[in-house]
């Protein structure tokens, strides 16, 4: 399947993909989930880096909340790459049975994804 993307349209969907739309639920869960890992950093002048995150994706959070969430219910694990991050456990998804080949704007290649 052939699908071609505007840069807009592209710009968009990174935005949407980052829960930065204006779109906001109330879940941290469902943002961890959504956004894969998070990375934490202890050091905060305003809060930490991780609830810093939440509060521009849900809103205001409580602190409780975000920590029930995110380290009370057994659904997330800390892992240690180059950084310390939270991430959520899940199902895996489905692989995919086909390849979609997405174009950006009318002077680039098609990429296979």
């Amino acid at each position: 399947m052939d699908l071609e993307l505007s840069v807009a349209d592209v710009r968009r969907l990174a935005v949407a993909a980052q829960g930065l739309n204006g779109r906001r639920h109330r879940d941290p869960l469902r943002l961890l989930r959504g956004l894969s890992a998070v990375q934490i950093d202890t050091i905060s002048v305003i809060a930490r880096s991780h609830e810093l995150v939440a509060f521009s994706r849900l809103g205001p959070v409580s602190r409780t909340d975000l920590a029930r969430a995110w380290w009370g219910r057994g659904k997330t694990f800390e892992y240690w790459a180059h950084a310390a991050r939270v991430a959520a456990f899940y199902p895996r998804a489905p692989t995919a049975s086909r390849t979609t080949n997405v174009q950006v704007g009318s002077a680039r290649p098609s990429a296979t994804m």
